[in-house]
């Protein structure tokens, strides 16, 4: 297993820390042994696998299309019921209906091959297709879109969500805040707001490394699900370094 990953619903203000979602990422290589992927859900605390949630995940991981796998799958503890997320990658945009339709998803796939025809042509890739199961196959079906660069070198981005605003899956207001997120921040931007565990590293690494926070756009999902309207989801990430003061000169 490559890492664990925590989710938490937060709607509104918690008095308490909520119960998360735990989220699994594989090492590299297939992992589509239906039978494997049970075994790590029987170890997780608290969280009960029937004889259906079973018999439905190996239906999943069986009508995968050659060259697909799953890539990661979430134990939604904090939702109703005993419901198991698969995010599956590889699979051919435009086969996506036709892998719902053979799991026994028994909704519409027209929305879904709307999205396909409408959205794929503006970014690099629909990476993964995300859906809940448990004693059945649930009508929320997640698209996740990608591009690989960041919006200062990718015109695309701003297509893309000109397209989302023109769906009613975005404002212009969250479009500008989105396009604005990605870059880089460094102590002198915001000293009050600067971790005070990291000073130590800073005045250690003093002139030879500079400290810096890089902020990206990792993708945007597009969640549909039958008698509500779709949603639009922009996922950032920010991570801490310290690199080469010469490298960040030369790269600004």
């Amino acid at each position: 297993m490559k890492k664990i990953a925590l989710e938490f619903d937060l709607d509104e203000q918690q008095s308490q820390v909520p119960i998360p979602s735990i989220f699994l990422f594989w090492n590299e290589g297939n992992v589509n042994d239906a039978q494997a992927l049970i075994e790590i859900l029987f170890r997780l605390p608290n969280y009960l696998v029937s004889s259906k949630l079973q018999s439905n995940l190996q239906l999943c991981v069986n009508s995968l299309p050659q060259g697909a796998k799953v890539e990661h799958i979430g134990a939604m503890l904090s939702r109703p019921g005993e419901v198991l997320r698969l995010i599956v990658g590889g699979i051919p945009p435009q086969q996506f209906s036709d892998y719902l339709m053979q799991i026994g998803w028994c909704e519409s796939t027209e929305t879904i091959s709307t999205l396909v025809s409408n959205l794929y042509g503006l970014v690099d890739e629909i990476r993964f297709l995300s859906f809940d199961i448990g004693d059945v196959i649930y009508p929320r079906v997640g698209l996740e879109f990608f591009l690989k660069k960041q919006p200062e070198h990718e015109p695309r981005w701003e297509l893309f969500l000109d397209r989302l605003i023109e769906m009613g899956l975005c404002t212009p207001a969250k479009k500008n805040a989105l396009l604005a997120w990605s870059g880089i921040s460094q102590k002198a931007d915001n000293p009050e707001l600067w971790p005070q565990n990291l000073s130590r590293g800073d005045r250690l690494l003093s002139s030879r490394a500079s400290s810096v926070f890089w902020r990206t756009i990792n993708h945007i999902k597009i969640v549909y699900q039958t008698d509500s309207p779709l949603e639009a989801k922009g996922y950032l990430t920010f991570s801490h370094q310290w690199i080469d003061a010469r490298t960040l000169t030369t790269s600004c």
